[in-house]
């Protein structure tokens, strides 16, 4: 499984402009050979923040669709005047990849993974985290 996710940055009050745009896209890539699905991802603690995640069997079929006509087709359909005001502060292209190692856990506890997006100056981007599901506080982070 490859992700490509890109974390838009856009005034508030424009957010759901962006939201149904993307509803109302042209939907020309959903027939690409790999395509998975294409999600938006709005903050609950950040209005103007919204992460676009495309989900793809692979890399190569990732790029097979961005080096396409209905690529630029789908880009071409945004509205000049939200296109404007969209900035993109973050991408990162992900894939999913075999563990090799097991987890020493004690008997009876299980351990978890998560990761988290950070964007402070100091630490930007995914940080992830491995611990026993029992020492995680449960105050959001």
């Amino acid at each position: 499984m490859y992700a490509s996710v890109s974390r838009l940055r856009i005034p508030e009050d424009r957010a759901g402009a962006l939201v149904r745009a993307f509803r109302g896209r042209s939907g020309l890539v959903d027939g690409w050979d790999g395509f998975v699905d294409l999600q938006v991802w709005r903050s609950d603690r950040d209005p103007g923040a919204l992460l676009m995640v495309s989900r793809w069997r692979d890399r190569e079929a990732f790029k097979a669709y961005m080096r396409s006509s209905d690529h630029q087709v789908s880009h071409g359909r945004i509205d000049p005047e939200l296109k404007h005001v969209i900035k993109l502060e973050r991408l990162e292209h992900l894939h999913t990849g075999r563990s090799t190692t097991r987890s020493t856990c004690s008997p009876g506890r299980s351990a978890t993974s998560r990761a988290t997006w950070t964007s402070s100056a100091r630490s930007p981007g995914w940080r992830g985290s491995r611990r026993p599901a029992s020492s995680r506080s449960t105050a959001s982070p």
